[in-house]
């Protein structure tokens, strides 16, 4: 971003280091999303580094915060030649921003302001379609042989099939997919990867 433009825009203020988002990211969502233009400030609210790796956690807090909240997952896609202690490898951001709050229930929620988006390596922001409604879902509530699945997910169809789903086991029942009924079409990261090796999950 050129760095005059970047200096005579106003973005949202960070009140936490962030080991995704640094300003100039920012500064692409506040281009693109009312919400990032009418506050002052990001809060951040769970990270998989601060807080944990289970999904226990990222419920909690995301139950009764009243706000809308930007969810950032880091997946690294290792090189198969590297050695298995290896942390080095693809680094892929992707995500997703629910316009509601979020609520603990057996049902779709969101609304049209919703979005889903790729953007490390490359920023691309994928629009809710008209006419649809299964925008975001968040369940921790386990349910035997349920069609309700535990975990947070954005678009799907009966609750299955999500543009973005963090399982209950976060890094090993996570995935994107380049379509589905609810969001615009497109890949948020490398297509050829099926399941998100969460490395690291923000929300803001």
């Amino acid at each position: 971003m050129d760095r005059e433009l970047r200096r005579n825009m106003t973005v949202p203020f960070l009140d936490n280091p962030s080991y995704i988002l640094n300003e100039d990211l920012v500064a692409l969502f506040t281009l693109t999303c009312n919400a990032f233009q009418t506050t002052d400030q990001l809060t951040l609210l769970y990270s998989m580094s601060l807080y944990g790796g289970s999904f226990g956690e990222l419920l909690l807090a995301l139950k009764g915060y009243e706000g809308p909240t930007l969810i950032l997952v880091k997946h690294i896609e290792k090189d198969p030649t590297s050695p298995e202690d290896s942390k080095s490898g693809s680094i892929y951001v992707c995500g997703g921003f629910s316009s509601t709050p979020w609520q603990d229930e057996l049902n779709y929620q969101g609304n049209n302001e919703c979005f889903v988006f790729s953007l490390i390596p490359k920023f691309k922001k994928f629009h809710a379609l008209p006419s649809q409604e299964n925008y975001t879902y968040m369940n921790g509530k386990k349910i035997p042989n349920s069609k309700y699945k535990v975990g947070l997910g954005f678009g799907g169809t009966n609750y299955d099939g999500f543009r973005l789903w963090i399982d209950e086991d976060m890094e090993k029942g996570s995935y994107t997919s380049t379509e589905d009924q609810n969001y615009e079409k497109g890949s948020l990261i490398d297509p050829a990867i099926k399941q998100l090796n969460v490395r690291e999950s923000y929300v803001e």
